[in-house]
């Protein structure tokens, strides 16, 4: 679940099978930034996915407005 002015927000899911980053305020770590449809969405979730011997994530972005 996210913020209630979160959920307003354009979110797409982006299955790769690189791990995207999200933002860590700890090691100052920046999120990933994907490009889709000419928007830019910042990562903002990352689960682990396995099946079948294949290993792939599943990220939520979230629009970043200009």
């Amino acid at each position: 679940m996210f913020a209630e002015a979160d959920r307003v927000r354009q979110s797409v899911k982006i299955y790769t099978y690189d791990q995207l980053k999200i933002l860590n305020e700890v090691t100052k770590t920046k999120a990933d930034i994907v490009v889709y449809n000419d928007t830019l969405f910042e990562v903002v979730s990352v689960e682990k996915w396995e099946s079948d011997g294949f290993t792939y994530y599943k990220s939520i972005g979230r629009r970043i407005d200009r």
